[in-house]
């Protein structure tokens, strides 16, 4: 019975690896799909950043176009042309706002997508610690089996004693 103890002490320690191994994968899997998530957020960010000032790019152009055509017109004095323009001034000035806006969102995004790099970063570091602490428990539930594996040439070893004592005895006594 004294021997039970030392026994449960390697079991113990191979299920308390084993259940640490467990908790590292679900931890890493969650890691990776968070990671994916801030990755893919970011390229989406960028992307609407770029169209965002390719499309003011494109209305100052068209606004300094409209600037010298005006000019142009009032130099001329046609009236029906100034006409037409101020009819589409008010289309202007909505792509102006919408454009304002958009710009007003990506400055917002900006801080957003720092703080996303950082959260990817950091999520890096946490992914190689985690590796560093999976290969200890590796290691642990390694030495562990080998543990296992020592005890139980051990008590094979001593079963293998008490059944050649068994064998004489039961010789000794079938001799009398």
């Amino acid at each position: 019975m004294a021997e039970t103890p030392a026994r449960d002490k390697p079991t113990e320690s191979f299920l308390s690896a084993e259940e640490a191994a467990k908790k590292l994968v679900a931890a890493l899997e969650s890691l990776k799909k968070e990671t994916e998530g801030y990755a893919a957020a970011e390229r989406s960010l960028k992307e609407s950043g770029e169209r965002i000032t390719q499309l003011a790019a494109r209305l100052e152009e068209l606004s300094q176009r409209s600037v010298e055509a005006l000019d142009v017109v009032r130099s001329v004095g046609g009236p029906q042309i100034v006409e037409e323009l101020r009819s589409i001034a008010p289309t202007l000035d909505g792509q102006s706002k919408t454009l304002t806006q958009q710009a007003e969102i990506v400055a917002a995004l900006v801080p957003k997508m720092a703080e996303l790099g950082e959260m990817s970063a950091s999520a890096n570091s946490e992914l190689t610690s985690i590796r560093g602490e999976q290969a200890q428990i590796a290691q642990a539930l390694g030495e562990a089996v080998r543990s296992a594996q020592s005890r139980i040439q051990l008590l094979m070893g001593g079963v293998a004693f008490l059944t050649v004592i068994v064998l004489i005895l039961v010789i000794v006594l079938i001799a009398r």
